[in-house]
C-alpha cells in the first residue's frame, strides 16, 4: 500500500512505514512481557518470537 501526503509513504505487509529507503517501526512493545510477569500477570512469550520474525523477515528484503 503507497500514500501520497507530498512524500511516498509504503506500508509494508509487517507493517512498517517506508519513507525512501527509511523503514519506521514502532509500537513493539519489546520487554512488556518480562514487566508483566514480574508483576505477577502471566503473558505468552510467543509475542517477542513474531516480533523478531517480523524484524528477519524486513531485514532479509533489505528493508
Amino acid at each position: 500500500m503507497e500514500i501520497d501526503i507530498g512524500i511516498k509513504v509504503k506500508i509494508t505487509p509487517e507493517k512498517a512505514a517506508m519513507v525512501g529507503e527509511t523503514a519506521i517501526i514502532a509500537d513493539l512493545h519489546l520487554g512488556f512481557e518480562e514487566v508483566m510477569r514480574d508483576a505477577g500477570i502471566a503473558f505468552p512469550r510467543a509475542q517477542i518470537a513474531e516480533i523478531e520474525k517480523m524484524l528477519e523477515k524486513l531485514f532479509e528484503r533489505g528493508v
